[in-house]
């Protein structure tokens, strides 16, 4: 069955926020929370979802399924190198996305065409198998391609490589925030700001919901560029210490280490998330969510190689 214009990355939905509406969302903040948190709002992509089969059109943005790739491309595959004597493993392919439609949507200095895809060899149990971007030695299971504005064919995976449920995507652009840091509230702050910030995440959810058009799902919260959404501590901090060594494979923690480099957190972004998905099928773990990360500079010289994955659940 041949793609149909509903098989295409649609246009972009606008659910930006202005300052007004910034101000309106966070006002049941307190007053020190709510400015800072507005002072550093990004914008980013969330991505509605429809589930859809292989005959989706080329170069759309899509989870999962088979990528669109030249046919002089490799399939990226990497050897573990904790895996003596390991074969080469062939990655999974996660996501593509159509770069012309989602261009200036995001903090990131990003191309303006083309597709960005994204490969890791993920396992969930971690082991020799597959990696969760804890530690310096699994920088090669995870890859990041920018493929130029062409029409790629499909390109079938690897018999051993991860795979899941294809879906279209509908991109949305919003407002993103960083998460709150309790460390910084004052004693009388903490309960008020925990529960106003739940009520932010409640409300600004259901007026993404409502925009969203019969016949797709908002279940994740699949998102390119913005704030990441950390499950446990700040993704940002786990992807600086896997990179700079200062957390690795049945050594100890190198806290000196940490110390000596841990202003270098503010130059990480966020590429992509993917969520656990119930309306996928997609489940990480225990409900938890996969990262690729890069240096602000790094993404802005496309130097893709650069790219970390990072895996967290509750």
């Amino acid at each position: 069955m041949p793609a149909t214009n509903a098989d295409r990355t649609p246009a972009p939905l606008d659910a930006r926020l202005d300052d007004t509406a910034i101000a309106e969302l966070l006002a049941g903040l307190p007053a020190d929370l709510a400015a800072t948190t507005a002072e550093r709002a990004r914008p980013a992509i969330r991505f509605a979802t429809r589930r859809c089969g292989p005959d989706s059109a080329p170069g759309a943005s899509r989870f999962g399924g088979d990528p669109d790739l030249p046919a002089d491309l490799a399939w990226p595959t990497w050897v573990n190198p904790l895996d003596k004597g390991g074969e080469p493993r062939p990655l999974g392919f996660f996501a593509q996305i159509d770069l012309a439609t989602v261009a200036g949507g995001t903090d990131l200095p990003l191309p303006s065409d083309g597709l960005l895809s994204f490969f890791c060899d993920f396992a969930t149990g971690g082991g020799h198998g597959g990696i969760l971007g804890l530690y310096q030695h699994e920088h090669e299971g995870c890859r990041v391609r920018h493929l130029p504005a062409t029409t790629p064919a499909r390109r079938a995976a690897p018999p051993a490589a991860h795979s899941v449920p294809e879906a279209l995507l509908l991109p949305i652009l919003v407002t993103t925030f960083p998460e709150p840091d309790p460390a910084t509230w004052t004693d009388g702050d903490h309960d008020e700001g925990y529960a106003g910030w739940d009520e932010v995440e409640r409300r600004y959810e259901r007026l993404l919901a409502a925009a969203v058009p019969e016949g797709w799902a908002l279940a994740g919260r699949h998102q390119l560029g913005g704030h990441a959404r950390s499950i446990q501590h700040p993704v940002e901090e786990e992807v600086l210490q896997a990179a700079a060594g200062v957390s690795r494979a049945g050594r100890a923690f190198d806290h000196e280490r940490w110390a000596a480099i841990r202003h270098r957190v503010a130059d990480w972004r966020l590429l992509l998330q993917l969520d656990s998905d119930s309306h996928l099928g997609y489940l990480w773990g225990d409900a938890g969510t996969l990262y690729w990360m890069a240096r602000q500079d790094s993404i802005a010289a496309a130097d893709w190689s650069a790219a970390w994955f990072n895996f967290q659940c509750s």
